[in-house]
């Protein structure tokens, strides 16, 4: 049930436009100014923004989380009330092939419509 009710959230996103797919996000630093710079670059900075990560990575975990209005959950943790209570998703082409991977599988061919940035 749980499953289905994310990939639904996800599918919903994906149909308004609202999930971007970047290629990789990785910072060699905790540094809040490139994630801004990154948040401007895909033209969502200041919208309400989740970032899901497919692994742990302290610096990029860092960089995001004092950002206001941005939440970075890793993939193993996302859900449906994350996924509607943010206007954005971003994800990586490695969370992504992960989701698919363990079974949350959604409307793929949705969301890679939108391209990658």
């Amino acid at each position: 049930m749980r499953k289905q009710a994310l990939a639904e959230s996800l599918s919903d996103k994906a149909l308004q436009g609202n999930i971007l797919i970047v290629e990789k996000l990785k910072f060699e630093s905790p540094k809040t100014k490139q994630a801004i710079s990154f948040l401007k670059s895909i033209g969502i900075e200041g919208k309400k923004s989740l970032i899901v990560l497919d692994h742990f990575d302290k610096s990029t975990f860092k960089s995001f989380r004092n950002i206001s209005k941005t939440t970075v959950l890793f993939q193993n943790n996302l859900n449906t009330f994350e996924v509607m209570n943010h206007e954005v998703v971003v994800l990586t082409q490695e969370t992504l092939k992960k989701m698919v991977e363990t079974g949350e599988t959604f409307a793929v061919s949705e969301i890679v419509k939108g391209g990658v940035k």
